[in-house]
């Protein structure tokens, strides 16, 4: 429109006085392209301001979406809160149980092991008294043996007293006889004595090992039950010492969530300051542009 204002322009410029009419037709040419140049400008003006007022609905939109970003943040972390929080009450209640579990599992361990050390002790008193009995036993079978021995001794002086009269007269030997006969009689219930005496030795020792070995198993059962406190007492320690680690990697969740939080608020917080500034500088070159065009 400008153009075409300036060759109108330029052209009756250059037309002679004489011709009116032409001079009217572009005069009237010549205020219908101003007009039309007026009417471009305002339209113009009128694009300009609505491409501002579409840029301020955007950024509008965008500070409501980074509201609605900013809403569902706070919800999400009160949401980790209460999961955390949540969490940690379950982990400690799971924490107590177990506890209290391993206490009176404990508890009842040392009770079963006292029990068992009183039995193991009254049967080792009783078997030490078995074997004081034994001892005695023992030792008067010996003074038995010893005195059947010395029967022997006496028997046998007695056997050689006879064998040397031998030579004395049939009666004395008949009576040697009769004394010989005795003596072996005397000999095998002697010597049937000292079996029976030597077999109940030998049932008296049988006995004492047997009991000897009950005392040995009684004493790797209680090797055992002590060994399974001390594993048990090392488990309560294990179970302890996991949950403490538990409880530490819940604290550096919740620090990590809080650090994720506040980045994510000051990258959105950040976005909105840039984009609120690049909205003032486009409202400010609009307003520049509508003051130099009015």
């Amino acid at each position: 429109m400008e153009a075409e204002r300036d060759a109108l322009t330029a052209q009756f410029a250059d037309m002679p006085a004489s011709s009116s009419q032409n001079a009217s037709s572009l005069e009237q040419r010549l205020a219908q392209a101003q007009a039309e140049a007026k009417d471009a400008a305002a339209l113009r003006l009128k694009v300009d301001k609505c491409k501002e007022c579409l840029k301020v609905q955007e950024q509008g939109e965008r500070l409501s979406k980074f509201a609605e970003a900013e809403a569902a943040k706070k919800a999400l972390e009160a949401a980790l809160r209460e999961e955390s929080t949540a969490l940690q009450a379950k982990l400690e209640a799971e924490a107590a149980a177990l506890t209290g579990s391993l206490t009176e599992a404990t508890a009842s361990a040392e009770k079963a092991l006292k029990a068992s050390l009183a039995k193991l002790e009254a049967e080792r008193d009783a078997l030490a008294a078995d074997a004081a009995a034994l001892g005695t036993r023992s030792a008067a079978d010996s003074a038995s043996l010893e005195e059947l021995r010395a029967a022997a001794a006496a028997d046998a002086e007695r056997l050689a007293a006879l064998q040397r009269a031998r030579r004395r007269p049939d009666a004395e030997v008949a009576q040697r006889g009769e004394a010989l006969a005795a003596l072996g009689a005397s000999e095998a219930s002697l010597k049937e004595q000292l079996a029976a005496a030597l077999a109940d030795a030998e049932a008296t020792k049988a006995a004492l090992n047997a009991k000897g070995g009950d005392y040995k198993a009684l004493l790797d059962k209680l090797q055992q039950a002590q060994f399974d406190a001390s594993a048990l007492k090392e488990y309560n320690t294990k179970i302890s010492t996991d949950l403490a680690v538990s409880a530490k990697e819940i604290e550096d969740l919740k620090a990590r969530l809080d650090r994720a939080a506040a980045e994510a608020v000051e990258a959105a917080a950040a976005h909105v300051r840039r984009d609120t500034r690049y909205a003032i500088q486009h409202i400010r070159h609009a307003r520049d542009g509508f003051r130099a065009t009015s």
